[in-house]
């Protein structure tokens, strides 16, 4: 796991060194799609910033820990990925209000320097922009487009409800009889694994997520561990970035949720 924190960091690094370099609107680092970075980091950052404020003794680790944590916000801020800032944040609730037990110190040094990237962002105005357009669902069609596949979804649920159109079948379906001339891209799946699910698999396969999505956060309800708050923040960070994309559909980021589960189930046992 240290390891995988640790790439990640360099890729963040490498993210921010190539969004100075080119001056491009969003940089991509060491990665091949701006979608999986964004799960990835959801899944990965809160087992960096988790383990540094524990009270778990790792000497030789701690401070590298942190300044990977740094690294890793940096670089999603760099990718300009809107849903990797929603996800990081869906996590600090439970990070800091179990870190409070922890280290206030370290808490309140969280809390700080989240202000200060804060006001770094709303200090730059390409930055602020990408910040404020996660909103907007009018010019931005990147959300705009998402909404109207949305409600055409609504209307595919209602004529198939039960076991709806098959396996990855919905966004075929979509775009061959359903898609409105609102959707100016042409999405091929609906952006959100939730969506996706009741589209192709109807409610019966809708349920069994939401029971599968509930017995994983179950399994990690045991805060004062910190494996057990990394597995249930990494499920957090998924699940949020999973309403802006179809992360379920992207291996790289279901392997870094299975990896961070498996790592998380087997360091609180040996505890």
């Amino acid at each position: 796991m240290f390891f995988f924190i640790v790439f990640m960091a360099i890729d963040g690094i490498a993210t921010l060194a190539e969004r100075f370099i080119t001056q491009a609107s969003r940089a991509q680092g060491l990665g091949d799609g701006w979608l999986r970075h964004a799960s990835i980091v959801a899944t990965v950052f809160p087992a960096s910033i988790i383990l540094w404020i524990s009270q778990k003794k790792y000497t030789l680790y701690k401070n590298w820990l942190f300044f990977c944590a740094v690294c890793i916000v940096l670089g999603a801020i760099a990718s300009g990925t809107r849903s990797s800032w929603v996800g990081i944040l869906a996590v600090m609730p439970f990070v800091l209000y179990q870190g409070a037990k922890w280290s206030p110190k370290k808490c309140f040094a969280l809390v700080a320097i989240f202000i200060c990237i804060t006001g770094t962002i709303v200090a730059t105005p390409q930055l602020q922009q990408r910040a404020a357009s996660i909103a907007n669902i009018t010019t931005d069609r990147s959300n705009g487009d998402r909404i109207e596949a949305w409600k055409s979804a609504t209307v595919m649920v209602r004529e198939k409800p039960i076991i709806g159109y098959g396996i990855l079948q919905g966004g075929k379906v979509y775009l061959q009889n359903y898609r409105t001339a609102a959707d100016t891209q042409g999405l091929g799946h609906f952006h959100n694994n939730y969506v996706q699910t009741v589209v192709d698999s109807g409610f019966m396969g809708f349920i069994g997520l939401i029971v599968f999505i509930i017995y994983s956060l179950w399994i990690f309800r045991r805060w004062n561990c910190p494996y057990s708050l990394i597995g249930f923040c990494a499920w957090i960070g998924f699940i949020v970035v999973g309403f802006f994309d179809y992360t379920l559909g992207m291996s790289a980021a279901v392997k870094t949720l299975w990896f961070i589960t498996g790592c998380s189930l087997r360091l609180y046992e040996d505890i």
